[in-house]
């Protein structure tokens, strides 16, 4: 059975009253600029009393939806948005795409430490903000009446001891309404969604034991000193009280039928261009399967167990550089490439900058490619202009993958997205593969 306190809160627990209309609350000329599903979203969160987790897929418009139902909370104004940096444009562009033309309202957008908030009295005004800086700028956050806070891309704060979570954990209790945003709130296991949920109400899961414990298989590792949580249990349960109480998930298959598909594919490189004799991969692949045949699972120091992973990891994107370049110019720019191929654009998503680095210094000047960081370019952009992702490198969390592949595949696409795993035999390219599809299981029962 669930905690005692989950049980009570849930049962206690019962959906506002919203009118079937809702440009009863809303501007008309908003709502008209929605898809269906988008408005049962704004509904979602409303009947939720502004407190909800919409994740729906990447591309669906999660962003039209938060700024639509903060309309309907124009009482409670201002409204702190914390996104990641590269964001912070986007909000901008939407606001303004959005929202009806208002003289007075003010929308500030905090780029340095330095940078002045709104003054206390000031209402309406929508402040903007990266979560590094809202970090830092708490104690000053704190002073101001923020009753409307939005967290995007809200698995950011998964880890519940950061400083970051920490700081979420203060505005979001000082706030009335709470709206979380993210096409992935679980990267690889459950446990990293008990922070963005006590964010919304604290009394169903009070404490991360009791979360833990329920659906997470935790326990007390001795032998590492430690609370272990890395488990999934109860799966089903979990499953039904996100869906009733906190979260509401969409996907582009159901929603967005006219949308061209998406198309996966797995491309091993060839083996000849690929630099296995670059001395530095060598020794990372001779050290991690050593030290793999002299540990057993359960007696490897974590520390030395991670750092061999990592420099395998390393050294296979840097040696595997030469034959990406050489596939994506043969691919689409080179004379012997199929005639559907030549001009499309590209987006070329790397984990290392060193790769990426590699990759553009073997291109030449006329190859036109955007290279972008799997970890930072997978989100808040809009790329419908390219139908082609490769992937020169795989990275352990699945949903970044999914991520990146929907900067381009997402509302304003026309045409079919093509994305591409490059990878190569006989390096940590296939380590990470089994991670991914591990994490693949354990995702889909959540």
């Amino acid at each position: 059975m669930p905690p005692r306190a989950t049980l009570y809160w849930l049962e206690k627990f019962g959906t506002s009253q919203i009118p079937s209309d809702l440009s009863e609350l809303i501007p008309q000329e908003m709502l008209d600029r929605l898809f269906d599903y988008q408005k049962d979203g704004v509904r979602f969160i409303l009947e939720r009393e502004g407190r909800a987790l919409i994740a729906d897929e990447s591309g669906l418009g999660k962003t039209w939806q938060a700024l639509t139902a903060m309309m309907a909370y124009k009482v409670d104004w201002p409204v702190l948005i914390v996104c990641p940096s590269s964001a912070k444009h986007v909000w901008q562009k939407e606001i303004t795409k959005l929202l009806p033309e208002d003289e007075d309202r003010k929308v500030m957008t905090i780029n340095r430490y330095d940078d002045e908030l709104p003054e206390e009295d000031e209402e309406n005004v929508i402040v903007i903000m990266s979560y590094g800086i809202m970090t830092r700028k708490l104690n000053e956050l704190l002073e101001i009446p923020f009753k409307i806070v939005i967290f995007d891309e809200s698995h950011k704060l998964k880890e519940r001891k950061t400083q970051r979570s920490q700081a979420a954990i203060k505005i979001a209790d000082a706030a009335e309404r709470v709206i979380l945003l993210s096409a992935t709130p679980a990267l690889s296991r459950p446990n990293e969604l008990w922070m963005q949920l006590r964010l919304i109400d604290d009394r169903v899961y009070p404490k991360f034991k009791q979360f833990g414990d329920r659906y997470c298989e935790g326990y007390y590792n001795t032998d590492l000193e430690y609370y272990d949580s890395r488990g999934c249990s109860h799966h089903k349960e979990l499953r039904t009280i996100l869906y009733s109480r906190f979260t509401i998930r969409r996907t582009k298959a159901k929603e967005l039928a006219d949308l061209p598909s998406k198309k996966r594919e797995l491309i091993y490189l060839s083996n000849e261009l690929i630099d296995y004799t670059e001395r530095r991969l060598l020794e990372a692949r001779r050290e991690y399967i050593q030290y793999l045949l002299d540990c057993e699972a359960n007696e490897r120091d974590i520390n030395v167990y991670h750092a061999s992973v990592t420099d395998y990891y390393t050294q296979t994107g840097i040696a595997k550089a030469s034959a990406v370049s050489n596939y994506i110019v043969e691919t689409y720019f080179g004379e012997a490439a199929e005639e559907e191929n030549k001009g499309k654009k590209l987006l070329v998503f790397a984990y290392h900058l060193d790769v990426l680095d590699a990759i553009q210094e073997e291109n030449e000047p006329e190859i036109r490619v955007a290279l972008l960081s799997l970890i930072t370019g997978g989100f808040a952009l809009n790329l419908t202009a390219a139908t082609s992702v490769i992937f020169a490198e795989l990275y352990w969390n699945p949903t970044y993958h999914e991520q990146a592949e929907d900067r381009a595949h997402r509302i304003g696409q026309t045409e079919r997205v093509e994305c591409k795993y490059l990878m190569s035999e006989d390096t940590a390219d296939e380590m990470v593969w089994s991670s991914i599809e591990a994490k693949l299981v354990v995702l889909g029962k959540v």
